[in-house]
This record gives structure tokens, C-alpha cells and sequence, in this order.
């Protein structure tokens, strides 16, 4: 492996320090920002409970991307929909 010390971060992802040049960038992405949230990181992130998000996507209120039987969010649809609510309500 190379030089790199582990920091880890509140919610359980870690994140590296002194990386060597472009490796950084590629681990941020993978585990400090997940391009795919399970449910209770979206309802961790909207501050709502599991039971709201899921009647959201059931509703087709909030998109989704299925694969196999799993059901997950884009983290770029899930700030799109933030967005589109925030302007809605001006």
C-alpha cells in the first residue's frame, strides 16, 4: 500500500492524509462522498426518518436507482430534488 495515514470521520468513512499526487482526490470520492446513498444515508441527510424517504420514493417523489434488488440514491439527485424544492417555495 502506499504512504498514506487513514483519518477516520464521524460516520464511519475514512479519509487520506498526505496522499501521493491524484490519489486523494480518487479516496475523497469513494469514501468521503458516496455517489450512491443507501436509504438511512438519505433520511441522515434530509433529517427525516426511513418511513418519510421511502414514501417519498414510493410516492416517485424522490428518484432512485435500482440495482438487483437494491435501492439507492444519487447523491446528485437527491441535491438536485433539495434545489427543485428550495425553489418551488419562493
Amino acid at each position: 500500500m502506499n504512504s498514506l495515514t487513514r483519518v477516520h470521520v464521524g460516520d464511519g468513512h475514512q479519509v487520506a492524509t498526505e496522499p501521493q499526487s491524484g490519489v486523494r482526490d480518487q479516496l475523497e470520492w469513494s469514501t468521503a462522498r458516496p455517489m450512491l446513498l443507501r436509504i438511512p444515508e438519505v433520511a441522515e441527510e434530509l433529517r427525516l426518518g426511513r418511513s418519510s424517504v421511502y414514501q417519498l420514493i414510493q410516492a416517485g417523489e424522490l428518484p432512485v436507482v435500482r440495482i438487483g434488488r437494491a435501492v439507492r440514491v444519487s447523491r446528485a439527485d437527491l441535491e438536485a430534488w433539495v434545489d427543485e424544492r428550495r425553489r418551488e417555495q419562493r
